[in-house]
């Protein structure tokens, strides 16, 4: 399966050089016949921007991510047992208890989230205009994954256990209303068949113009004997072209499909995936049986997730202990770009101009972006509640979360330094400003 890459410089990588060469750097850049010279190299990788999104230091995982119609990039993701919602660089929501989150952003800039509940079951909640709205039980569940269409309607894909003990891939909509969670499509049923069991894993769905769901999941067969045994990629759709499946990938096999490891370009369907160890692949399929791969890196990948700039696709996945990234300009994959050192679980988000990568580093939730985000959390007030009344003197120390420059403060209109002491009777009022102009005011 593996193909010689050839290294290049692409339209969207030279857009990215000229953001990160000033207008005082002249350098000479010289071509080589074959491949990339050293300088060109270093001069094709983005200028990223690195935003750290939380600041607990422990058990954030497992983030998806969505860019609106404006440009705002939207996250969500898990901590210790709960779900949070985070826009650009906004302050963090707490959304509802729960793991595994996958979101999706309609036209009209509203969140659509799917995760598991108590370990056994799928919930669905929206956020309005009006705010978070009441979770909907979707059944019982382990994996779920979400999409939305032009007009709103959500899409689900989710991994059941039935009473006979193996593992269905369903299909639920609420195109006409409430979710038919009642009565779901049977995509895959999981059975024993004679000696042979099958049980459907790790869905990602799409939905076409059309409104036809497009599903990638991972099949496993067993036969009693491992060696005899099967895992593949396959890919469903209840449109009239696109069923496809992979080659055996060996059933020994781990770590094969990850969250979002599907896009629909058009209407082809093209899925990222794992196999021969530790080789990243991508799948195109044009057409019901075709599997047109290609080698995104020979050796060393995992957990690949998958997006669409409206053409062509990029993909991160982790390497080497380090988050990468790398895109197809139409001619194949180029030269990874190293995103972050010592971080996990990417997530990929593209539109028209700009590129979001979210990961985990530290156990925090970082941004990788091309795009200036402008910081907007407000400062952070510890020792005083606003609205509380003190009988003693009380101490007040106030911090910049983002840690991106000095934070000053008033008391009563006076500069007040963080660590001092309030020891005055009557009312009093601080406000705490950062660099970037965020205020947080409390009265006590």
């Amino acid at each position: 399966m593996t193909k010689t890459r050839k290294m290049r410089i692409s339209v969207k990588q030279e857009n990215w050089l000229k953001k990160a060469i000033s207008s005082t750097l002249v350098v000479a850049i010289v071509f080589i016949a074959g491949g990339f010279t050293a300088v060109e190299q270093a001069l094709a990788a983005p200028s990223l921007n690195t935003y750290r999104l939380t600041f607990s230091g422990s058990n954030n995982q497992n983030p998806d991510a969505a860019i609106d119609s404006a440009g705002n990039v939207s996250a969500v993701y898990e901590r210790s047992g709960m779900i949070y919602y985070k826009q650009n660089r906004q302050t963090e929501e707490a959304v509802i208890a729960g793991t595994n989150p996958a979101m999706a952003l309609d036209n009209a800039g509203n969140v659509h989230v799917v995760f598991i509940s108590s370990g056994t079951f799928v919930k669905y909640i929206e956020k309005t205009a009006a705010g978070w709205q009441p979770a909907v039980d979707i059944g019982s569940g382990s994996q779920a994954d979400i999409t939305v269409d032009a007009s709103g309607k959500v899409y689900l894909a989710l991994i059941r256990t039935e009473s006979d003990g193996y593992s269905d891939l369903l299909y639920i909509n609420n195109t006409s209303g409430d979710f038919n969670s009642a009565t779901p499509e049977i995509v895959e049923d999981g059975k024993l068949d004679g000696a042979l069991t099958t049980n459907y894993t790790d869905p990602t769905i799409k939905i076409d113009g059309a409104g036809k769901y497009h599903i990638a999941y991972l099949n496993t067969t067993y036969t009693g004997d491992p060696t005899s045994s099967a895992k593949y990629v396959q890919v469903k759709t209840n449109a009239a072209d696109g069923n496809s499946v992979s080659d055996n990938l060996g059933y020994t096999s781990t770590g094969i499909l990850s969250a979002n490891s599907l896009v629909l370009n058009g209407t082809t369907a093209e899925v990222i995936y794992v196999a021969d160890v530790s080789a990243v692949y991508l799948a195109k399929i044009t057409a019901s049986a075709s599997w047109d791969v290609s080698t995104v890196v020979a050796g060393g990948g995992s957990k690949p997730t998958l997006a669409l700039n409206g053409v062509d696709p990029s993909v991160t996945y982790e390497f080497s202990g380090n988050v990468v990234y790398d895109e197809d300009n139409g001619s194949g994959f180029g030269a990874q770009v190293d995103v972050d050192t010592s971080s996990n679980n990417p997530v990929v988000v593209l539109n028209s101009t700009n590129k979001y990568v979210y990961y985990v580093k530290s156990g925090d939730i970082y941004l990788a972006t091309d795009k200036n985000i402008i910081d907007q959390n407000p400062p952070v007030i510890s020792g005083v509640i606003d609205g509380n009344t003190y009988t003693s003197a009380v101490t007040i120390t106030y911090t910049d979360a983002e840690n991106e420059g000095p934070v000053t403060a008033t008391l009563d209109g006076a500069a007040f330094a963080s660590g001092d002491s309030v020891n005055t009777n009557g009312a009093h009022t601080l406000v705490v400003t950062d660099a970037a102009g965020n205020t947080a005011t409390v009265s006590f």
